[in-house]
């Protein structure tokens, strides 16, 4: 699967950036500057930001991950990060076994 440069998610046209170092853009909770992300979504600035550096395989688990995370702050589910995690997990594996993603 490409990644594309926008993705609408619930009728919010969000920009998808690719970036050397997620905790150095602007847009980054003053918060989350101190931890290691590989993936951050800005509901405010509807951004999804992936690091250059992941490989393949992950990056496309990162980019499910920031779409559940937009959806999750979009709809006020307040899921818990770690449930998050676990429908990410689940989701990459069901799209990739049934060759939905590739």
């Amino acid at each position: 699967m490409k990644i594309p440069k926008t993705i609408n998610i619930l009728g919010v046209t969000f920009k998808v950036k690719f970036v050397d170092d997620i905790s150095k853009e602007k847009i980054v909770a003053k918060e989350d500057k101190k931890l290691s992300m590989v993936g951050y979504c800005s509901c405010n600035n509807a951004t999804i930001l992936l690091c250059k550096d992941t490989d393949k395989q992950n990056y496309l688990s990162v980019f499910i991950h920031e779409i559940l995370e937009a959806i999750d702050q979009q709809l006020a589910l307040n899921l818990k990060h770690d449930n998050i995690d676990r429908l990410e997990v689940a989701l990459y594996q069901v799209l990739i076994t049934n060759k939905l993603l590739k």
